[in-house]
Formats: C-alpha cells, structure tokens, sequence
C-alpha cells in the first residue's frame, strides 16, 4: 500500500497541478486543491486556496469558483475569477491541463528510469515452461502440472510461450493436442479449453514460469531515444485496449484498479527504483488517456459539454449538467466497483471461495 500510494499519489499530484497552474494563469480563482478524497489527514490554507491530503489515495481534484453547476443559479450574473466566466478556449485549456501533464510526465519520467536502469527480460530460446496450473481448470483436468515444459500444440512445436498463447486462440474450442515434457519423459494431454467472457479468451488455466531478468542500463541518448519510443508505445497500446473494450473483443473483467495496482506497484518496487519509474510512466499515460473520455466528471465529460457549448453556441442548462455529472460518478463508481471485485477474485480467489462455500 506504501509503493502504491507513494506511485499513485506522485501522478494525481502532477494531474492536479497542472489544472491547478493553468486555471491561476487564467485568472480563475482556486478554492481547494486536494490529493486524495474523504476525511482529510493535512489542511492549510495559503492565500484564498486550502490545501489538503485525504485518507483515500485514490484520486483528487482541484475546486475551481463556478465549476459546480450546482453552485450557479440561470440567469445570475458570473463572477469575473470564476470558471464559468472565462472563454470556452480558456476554460479547455484548464481541463486538459491535467490529461496533458500526465502523458508528458511518461516522455520525462521513461527516459529516466532507462538511465537508472530498469530489468529486462532474457527471452532467448526461452521454453515454454509451466510455472501455476489453476486449479478446476481444464490442464489441471488433464493433468498438467507444475514444471511441465510445454513442446507442442497439435502436432506442431512450440517455439516460445508467447507463440503458444497466439496458437491456443487460434484453435478455439477445439480439442487441443498438448505435448509436454517433465523429468526427461514426454507425453501428450487432450485439453478442451475454458471460454473466458470477460477477457473473450480462450484458457487452459497455466501461467508460464517468470522469465530470467537482467539489469539494463543506458546512456544519455540512448535513455531518451527509447524513451520516447515507449511512450508512444504505451500510448498506441492503451488506445488498442480501449478500442477492444469498445468492439466487445475484450470484456470488462481484463481491466484492473485499486488492488491490482498496489500489487503491481509492490512487485516492481522490489526490482528496483528505474522498474518502478517505468511502471508509473505506464499508470501516468492511462490516467491521462482515460481521463479524456467523454464522460461527465472525467475532464473528457467537460471537454464534451464545450463541445456542445461551441456548436450551440450556449452553455447546456445548469440542471441537464448536474445530472449528467450524477450520471457520470455513478458510472465511475461502478465500474471501480467492477474492477476491484475483479482485482480481489484475481489476488485471492474469491470465485472459488464462494464456490466452495455456497
């Protein structure tokens, strides 16, 4: 929970302060800016602004005068430091201020880490070797088992477990031919495999052993070079990702939150400090991405609305913007709810808990 409220923490900080920055350069006066939500740890108020630090680490915000639709009333006049009285390119430029802080953060922060040094997998003529069979699941059915070398799929060799997975969805449903080795003896295990509808996966239940890792340092420009390169990669990837979500390729039940992030954060702190910069490059470019969707709440929601304003050529009415920002946490709120019910089945097998159960 430390690495991940210290990771977390750090990038809600940077998105805030960005909106933050640009609503003072605009002349909008800032009523609070607060990392995290609920009951508050630290308060101080430094001119007309109270700072704060709240015990849930798991966002923040920055309370501008006149962005609550709640706090204004139709027909009232607005005051001149508000957000609502500014220009529709005044006021966008203070909402994607924030997205725009956290996907810049990536293209500092990656460079870095690669200075640092960050581990790398080796994944030469690495074998396709069996490192968890879940248990109820089709291998464990057919009796595969820990240690297990997988050398073939219908008849065909495998060349890497990356190539296996690609071949296992090709298949589909039908029966697959598994050729396994362990010990020196070889054998060949029929497995029907499980679809999966979150994922929109077909599973046969085994995780691959963890790859051999080494440290990789880099020099100055090679650092930035790659950099750059992962950013935009990770930036293509999270825009494939929702793409997926989007067609239905993916279900819901692939995406992680709260749980699955400190457990991450967790395990890359132990490798080191430049995996752990890495791997808050990753988080700062989603945050800033999945923040830009069009939904109330998120800055995306807001940027739609100007949208709207734009083309009308008038602010949508105080009451549709309440509501439709009602909508929106209620859509925030269950789908956090959603992913770390996933999160927990995943880390600790609360499906099979309530199988065994009930």
């Amino acid at each position: 929970m430390i690495y991940f409220i210290i990771t977390l923490g750090f990038l809600v900080f940077m998105h805030e302060l960005g909106h933050f920055l640009l609503a003072r350069a605009n002349g909008i006066d800032v009523e609070e800016f607060s990392v995290g939500f609920g009951p508050k740890l630290f308060a101080k108020k430094v001119g007309r602004t109270i700072y704060k630090i709240c015990i849930l680490p798991f966002g923040g915000y920055v309370k501008m005068k006149g962005e609550n639709p709640e706090e204004l009333k139709d027909g009232e006049p607005l005051e001149p430091d508000s957000f609502a009285a500014k220009s529709v390119p005044r006021r966008l430029s203070v909402v994607l201020a924030g997205p725009i802080t956290n996907i810049l953060l990536c293209f500092l922060v990656l460079p870095l880490a690669f200075m640092i040094g960050v581990h790398v997998p080796d994944l030469k003529d690495v074998p396709a070797a069996v490192g968890k069979v879940i248990p109820g699941s089709p291998a464990d059915l057919a009796g595969i088992v820990e240690g297990d070398t997988i050398v073939s799929l219908q008849g065909q060799p495998v060349k890497s477990w990356n190539s296996f997975v690609e071949d296992v969805q090709k298949q589909g449903w039908l029966p697959l031919a598994v050729g396994i080795t362990h010990d020196g003896h070889r054998s060949t295990k029929i497995i029907l495999t499980q679809f999966d509808s979150g994922t929109r996966r077909h599973l046969i239940g085994v995780q691959r052993t963890d790859p051999v890792t080494t440290l990789e340092r880099y020099g100055v420009v090679e650092s930035v070079k790659m950099g750059v390169q992962e950013a935009w990669g990770m930036v293509d990837m999270t825009f494939a990702v929702l793409g997926k979500l989007f067609s239905g390729e993916i279900g819901i039940k692939a995406l992680s939150g709260p749980l699955g992030i400190a457990k991450a954060s967790a395990t890359v702190a132990k490798k080191g400090f430049g995996d752990l910069l890495h791997f808050m490059a990753f988080l700062s470019i989603q945050l800033g991405i999945l923040n830009l969707l069009p939904i109330p709440v998120l800055d995306g929601g807001h940027v739609l609305f100007m949208a709207i304003e734009t083309i009308r050529r008038k602010p949508l009415s105080i009451k549709f913007r309440a509501m439709a920002q009602i909508v929106g946490l209620v859509m925030l709120l269950s789908l956090m709810l959603i992913v770390t019910v996933n999160d927990a089945n995943t880390l600790f097998g609360l499906r099979r808990l309530f199988a065994k159960w009930f």
